[in-house]
């Protein structure tokens, strides 16, 4: 089952011309197993992992990387994380995080860690967007 708003979401970027990756703790090949599933793996055009770089600082700035090759050297980069570690690791690549408490930590867990957004579902997230636009 899905998290309440996910494909809303992804929707809503691909419409405005976002070019979207996947990064994640898993390996390479369980991480788009998890999208096929989910059936998740069409929106993502490139991803970073733990297979490759076992520290999440790292993975997350290959997938940077990755989206500025894509995207263009001045492309707007923002990672959306459920844990501690994700806001961490985007932070130690200057980039900005929203941090979506529906996993194991929950929003006061995750505001400790100063994300620039921190939402209880990406459905909240985009009605607030929407809302604002």
């Amino acid at each position: 089952m899905l998290m309440p708003g996910v494909e809303d979401t992804l929707q809503y970027l691909a419409d405005r011309g976002a070019i979207l990756g996947l990064a994640t703790g898993n390996l390479e090949m369980i991480g788009w197993i998890k999208m096929d599933r989910a059936g998740l793996r069409e929106w993502f055009r490139f991803g970073g992992f733990s297979d490759q770089f076992p520290v999440r600082a790292e993975l997350i700035g290959d997938a940077a990387r990755k989206a500025r090759e894509l995207a263009g050297p001045d492309a707007t980069i923002c990672v959306v994380g459920d844990t501690p570690r994700d806001i961490e690791a985007a932070h130690a690549n200057h980039l900005p995080v929203v941090a979506v408490a529906t996993g194991h930590f929950s929003f006061d867990d995750l505001m400790q860690h100063q994300p620039e957004v921190c939402t209880t579902s990406l459905a909240n997230l985009l009605q607030a967007t929407r809302e604002q636009s």
